[in-house]
C-alpha cells in the first residue's frame, strides 16, 4: 500500500467527500470494510465508487458479486446493495473509468483500487490525498 496522505478525519467539517476508483476484487473488499466501519464512527461521508466495467459471470469467483448482479455496471450492484443502510454514508455510482485530472478535483481522499498502472499515475501525479490498495 502507498499513500501520499494528507487526510484529516478530525479536521473541523466531519463530513468527508472520498472517491473509490476500481470496483473489482480489492474495491469490493474495501467497500464491505469501509461502510460498517463508518457507520461506527457516525462520520458523515459520501463516497463516490468509480469503475466502468459490469459484472461478468468470471467475476463471481473472486469478486464480491452475484449471479442475479450478472449484466449490470459494478458500481451500480454495490451502490444498491448498500442504499439505505445508514444515515452516515452516501453512496453514489459513476460508471466511467478514470481518465482526466478533472474527475478528481472534488474529493477529499482517493482510494485506488485497480491494476492498471494509467488510473495510478494520473492520481499519483496530482495534489490529492490519496491512498493506493
Amino acid at each position: 500500500m502507498e499513500s501520499n496522505s494528507s487526510f484529516n478525519v478530525e479536521e473541523e467539517s466531519m463530513s468527508k467527500n472520498v472517491l473509490i476508483v476500481g470496483a473489482g476484487g480489492i474495491g469490493t473488499t474495501l467497500v464491505e470494510l469501509i461502510i460498517p466501519a463508518l457507520e461506527r464512527t457516525q462520520m458523515n461521508t459520501k463516497i463516490t465508487l468509480m469503475d466502468g466495467d459490469i459484472v461478468e459471470a468470471t467475476n463471481l469467483g473472486h469478486q464480491r458479486f452475484t449471479h442475479d448482479e450478472i449484466g449490470t455496471a459494478k458500481v451500480l450492484a454495490l451502490s444498491q446493495r448498500y442504499a439505505g443502510r445508514t444515515g452516515y454514508v452516501e453512496l453514489q455510482s459513476q460508471v466511467e473509468n478514470l481518465r482526466a485530472p478533472e474527475q478528481l478535483e472534488e474529493y477529499d481522499l482517493v482510494v485506488i483500487c485497480v491494476d492498471r498502472p494509467e488510473p495510478r499515475r494520473l492520481v499519483h501525479a496530482l495534489d490529492v490525498p490519496w491512498i493506493d490498495l
